[in-house]
């Protein structure tokens, strides 16, 4: 019987030292509650979005074309990184004029009226003859910055605004440079003065190109001749 009682007080003492109904112990809990959200990257050209302008151009002997395209990041936007390229470019040799198939070693025999083009070479390389002027700049610099061929290699250079490219043509790339390079940045790198650290919204930042034929009056071959391409502007997320 002995045994028995010390074994029911042993048990009871240690039920009490585990607080098994006996002890309540003091606490407290604090808690918040996160969200974490995506956010948008959301870029406007020329005040549309999607951007869907389309541009016909005709080529004509000292011609040049030029355009200034607004990019804005949207309000809710976050700032972004930015880059561009000259894409999807194609060639053709469109429609064959008199002209062009004599000057591309084509024949004409009055008896048949046919052509022979036993020794017809078609040049299809219009790309090859067009540059391309492109500057950058923004509201809240008053930095320009061109992208042209210097010390070995193109790049972007922060020149006077009024620089004129006229008497630097031969540092503009051709539209075929461009659509080899690929996608170039617009927003600064740790050698690229001048351009902007990164998109920010509500900000204009004005892209400026411009097209410039260098055909003379002897470049027949080129009569009726086209030339294809697609700009396009990416924006991605900063890091920070």
């Amino acid at each position: 019987m002995r045994k028995i009682l010390a074994s029911i007080l042993t048990i009871g003492i240690v039920a009490t030292l585990l607080g098994v109904g006996t002890i309540a112990y003091f606490s407290d809990i604090e808690s918040a509650n996160f969200t974490i959200s995506a956010g948008v990257i959301d870029l406007e050209v020329n005040g549309e979005n999607p951007w869907c302008e389309k541009f016909n151009i005709e080529l004509k002997p000292k011609w040049n074309w030029e355009q200034n395209f607004t990019l804005h990041m949207t309000a809710d936007s976050n700032p972004a990184k930015a880059c561009f390229r000259i894409t999807d470019l194609q060639n053709n040799n469109g429609n064959e004029s008199e002209p062009e198939l004599w000057a591309e070693g084509a024949t004409y025999n009055c008896t048949t009226h046919e052509w022979n083009k036993t020794n017809w070479h078609p040049v299809c390389n219009l790309s090859d003859n067009i540059r391309v002027d492109i500057s950058f700049n923004s509201s809240c610099t008053d930095k320009k910055v061109w992208y042209i061929y210097e010390n070995g290699n193109y790049k972007w250079v922060a020149k006077d605004p009024n620089w004129d490219w006229k008497q630097h043509i031969d540092q503009l790339p051709t539209l075929t440079d461009l659509n080899t390079i690929g996608w170039i940045r617009l927003t600064k790198e740790c050698a690229q003065c001048g351009l902007p650290e990164k998109l920010l919204p509500c900000h204009n930042y004005t892209f400026h190109i411009s097209f410039h034929n260098t055909l003379n009056n002897n470049d027949n071959e080129y009569q009726g001749d086209t030339t294809t391409f697609t700009i396009e502007f990416y924006v991605t997320q900063t890091d920070y």
